[in-house]
Parts: C-alpha cells; structure tokens; sequence
C-alpha cells in the first residue's frame, strides 16, 4: 500500500503511457533492465523489477577471497573481507534511486526504492583513519 493513499488520497495512472512499441524485457546478461511503470503496486521495488544498467557485463565475485583494500592517506591500511563488511555496523536506510539515462523511452521505468543494507563508507574511512590533506576517495574494482 502507498503510504500516500492511507491518508484518502486517489492513485491516478500515468497519462503519458508509452506507444505500444514498449517491450520490458526480463533481467539479461549485458543489457538494461527497468521495471514497468504500469505494474507498480507497492511504494518499494522488489529485487526481480529493480533497474539495472550493465556497460561492463556482469562480474563474477568468489565471497571467499573477496576483499575490499582501502590504502592511501590513510593511518591504518585494511583488507576487508566480505565476512567482515557483513558482520560490520550495519546500517539499513530507505532509499530511492533514479537512473540519470531515465526516459519516456523506457516509461521512466530507470527508478526504484529499496531497503538498503550495508556498512556506511564513513565508518570504513573512520576506522582506516583518513589522513589531513586527503581530498578525494578513488575506486577499483576488478582483478588486482
């Protein structure tokens, strides 16, 4: 139920439906997906309808010998590894996502709200201890 609608309010559907030359396709390797605007039925996205855009193809993680480095300016080097992230301080927050390719063309369908949970970033940068005169915080990913 939207939250929205518990106070008397009416659902209106959108009135810039797009033509009938839509196609949602489902999730696949190596291209977007994006839920149908039409269908939505709950104010959170469920994981199946949550968009996702792949430029790069889907990458494979072993959970075993996974880890997170965080090096640099930082007082105390880590290496994280995906049982530490988990069991870390986990914060869960509500939140909603929009793609910035989002368009009429997929019926706006690049959005999504979701229960996140995960380790905050602050508290991983807390515990490395960023140095003074560290200005920005760069990713890698992949094979290293």
């Amino acid at each position: 139920m939207f939250p929205a609608l518990a106070q008397g309010e009416t659902l209106i559907p959108f009135t810039d439906d797009a033509s009938e030359a839509f196609q949602w396709r489902p999730i696949e390797p190596n291209t977007t997906h994006w839920q149908d605007t039409r269908e939505i039925t709950s104010f959170f996205t469920s994981n199946e309808d949550f968009y996702l855009v792949q430029h790069y193809g889907q990458p494979e993680v072993d959970n075993d010998s996974y880890r997170l480095r965080v090096t640099g300016m930082v007082d105390n080097e880590l290496e994280l590894s995906l049982s530490d992230l988990m069991n870390g301080d986990v914060i869960e927050q509500q939140v909603g996502f929009e793609c910035g390719g989002n368009s009429q063309r997929l019926l706006y369908g690049l959005i999504g709200n979701a229960n996140w949970r995960g380790v905050a970033l602050t508290s991983i940068l807390e515990a490395a201890g960023i140095q003074d005169g560290a200005k920005e915080v760069v990713f890698f990913a992949g094979p290293m």
